[in-house]
This record gives C-alpha cells, sequence and structure tokens, in this order.
C-alpha cells in the first residue's frame, strides 16, 4: 500500500452540482470517515469531492499510484482526502489500508465499494482461468476483504454504513458476460447477507446499481497505469428506447443516493438495493 497526497496545483476534474452545493445530510460532517474503495475511478471521485466538501475526511483506493494521487488533488474540497493504493482482490493490502485510516482518523463510518473490473465478453469455452480469477476476486471477494476489515472498526462504535455498488448486469443477462454479471448478482446476495449478519452492531449494508452509462470501466486484462478502454466515448447522444426517462445515466446520477445511504437519512434502510437506472428495470 502507498499513502499519495495532493500536489499543490491540481487542476480540478470534478464539478457537480453536489460538489458545488453540497446537500447538508445528518450523519455526514467534519467528524465522518468514508473509506471509498476504487475511489479513483468516475463514481467515486464525484462521490469523494462531494463528501470533502460536506466536510467529511475521505480515504480512496485505486491500483494505480499516478491515477489516485490525480484523484486526491481533483476532488479535496473541504475535508482531507488522502489516496492509498491498493488491490481489494488482496486480503492484505485492505486491511492495509482499513488499519491506516482507522489509525489515522481513529474511525471508519462508512464504506462505498466502488472497485471492480469489466470481462471480455467470450464465450464460456474462451474464457479463461485468469479471467475467472481476476474478475471474481476484484467484484465479489474484494467486496468481503472490505466488509470484513471495515466491520470490525465499526464494531468499535456500534455503528456504520456500507453500500456496495452493483450494476444492471447483476439482474439482466447480456450474452458473453460469463464472469461479470453473476459476480455482481453474488455482490448483491452478498450485501444482504452481511445486513442480516452486522445489523446486531448497528452496520448497515445496502446496494446501489447504476443503468446503462457511459463506461471507463477498466477489463481484467488492463494494466492499472493504462487509461481504460471507454465503452461508449461519445456519451451515446441519442436517448436510449428502452429506458423511461430517455438517457443514459451520468455519473453525478450516482452521488446522490450514495450520500443518502451513508448518511442518518437511512438509519432505518439495510438489506436493500436501489436502482438508479432510469426506469430501465421496470421495462422488460
Amino acid at each position: 500500500m502507498v499513502q499519495t497526497g495532493p500536489a499543490k496545483d491540481g487542476d480540478a476534474m470534478v464539478t457537480n452540482d453536489y460538489v458545488t452545493k453540497p446537500p447538508v445530510l445528518p450523519g455526514i460532517d467534519e467528524n465522518s470517515v468514508v473509506l471509498i474503495a476504487g475511489g479513483s475511478g468516475a463514481i467515486g471521485s464525484h462521490c469523494a469531492a462531494a463528501l470533502s466538501k460536506m466536510g467529511a475526511r475521505v480515504a480512496i483506493t485505486g491500483r494505480s499510484q499516478d491515477r489516485v494521487k490525480e484523484c486526491v488533488q481533483s476532488v479535496t474540497r473541504g475535508g482531507e482526502v488522502v489516496g492509498l493504493v491498493a488491490d481489494v482482490s488482496s486480503s492484505a493490502q485492505v486491511n492495509s489500508a482499513v488499519e491506516f485510516v482507522a489509525e489515522k482518523w481513529g474511525r471508519v463510518d462508512g464504506l462505498v465499494n466502488l472497485a471492480a473490473i469489466g470481462d471480455s465478453g467470450r464465450h464460456l469455452e474462451e474464457v479463461e482461468d485468469s479471467e475467472i480469477a481476476a474478475v471474481l476476486n476484484t467484484n465479489l471477494v474484494g467486496a468481503m476483504y472490505l466488509a470484513r476489515a471495515c466491520a470490525s472498526v465499526m464494531k468499535q462504535r456500534t455503528k456504520g454504513s456500507i453500500v456496495n455498488v452493483s450494476s444492471i448486469g447483476g439482474h439482466r443477462v447480456t450474452p458473453h458476460r460469463i464472469t461479470y454479471g453473476p459476480a455482481k448478482a453474488a455482490l448483491e446476495h452478498l450485501s444482504r447477507q452481511l445486513s442480516v449478519d452486522l445489523g446486531r452492531y448497528g452496520i448497515r449494508v445496502n446496494t446501489m446499481s447504476p443503468g446503462q452509462t457511459p463506461s471507463n470501466l477498466r477489463r481484467f486484462n488492463e494494466s492499472p497505469g493504462l487509461p481504460p478502454i471507454t465503452s461508449d466515448p461519445e456519451g451515446n447522444p441519442t436517448p436510449p428506447k428502452r429506458i423511461p426517462l430517455g438517457r443514459r445515466g451520468f455519473f453525478e446520477d450516482y452521488v446522490g443516493p450514495i450520500l443518502f445511504l451513508l448518511s442518518d437519512l437511512a438509519s432505518y434502510v439495510t438489506g436493500v438495493n436501489i436502482w438508479v437506472d432510469g426506469g430501465a428495470s421496470v421495462v422488460r
């Protein structure tokens, strides 16, 4: 694990209403500590910027030191933000990251798990062992490592919120997504299981499932030091016909629901999955 810090003159990459006009939410303030796994990605960086603007202390993780450093200098808006280089598929690196946050700030109030990689889209017979291991270890097993490490800290205060970010792909079957979709489906079941097991400690566990979004998700065999392959670089300007709201999601669309689940407004919400997909999930 490598810690990174903000540069002196970082250009801001993140701008949205949650950053310029952050909401006031009970349970998220200057005393809050939130760990965002995969926080150097698009959705994670928007969440980090909003939380920092609200005064919270935020730790983001990613696999690329350069990307994590760039993100830290971009999203720091008030509350302190630190970056940690860590691979969630390694329990040792996850434990080290959580221990660092707990020792630095004395607590962990929230975990947002956005760490994920995409698959190759190959036929079953063509899928290699390395892909199966990489996708499942990052998208599912890593979530177990993160929850285990953070829960041990959250139990000390008998309070905490874990938000696992799934995908519409965990519900809809797409041809040749033999590893990604099943891993996301299992992640949602894991959240439900954890909500039962951790509820007695005051720890809430929920899932947020984004819909169709122009993605910069890194595929299983891409180096974390290289730009990810963008599945829709033009942002698909034509409104998709099967989405009731007539457009794909923007990264900013997912910040509000995540903040809600982290906050005390959701103090009686656990074990649920929130669809944030423009209504796509209700169209058959």
